[in-house]
């Protein structure tokens, strides 16, 4: 049976890194829902920004 065990440990999340940090999410995406944006951007501190699409979907279309 192969193993279930991810390959790499995971990443922490800070507000330590590049200045330039965009994340664009969807208002109605099935997958990633978008409660999970402002929390991410609260992670990343001030160097991120969120811009909140009006749509459905997940992934290019």
């Amino acid at each position: 049976m192969p193993s279930t065990a991810p390959d790499e440990a995971p990443v922490r999340v800070t507000a330590k890194g590049p200045s330039n940090v965009l994340l664009v999410q969807n208002l109605r995406d099935p997958a990633t829902p978008y409660s999970g944006a402002p929390r991410m951007r609260e992670a990343l501190g001030s160097r991120a920004r969120v811009v909140a699409v009006d749509s459905g979907g997940h992934g290019p279309t």
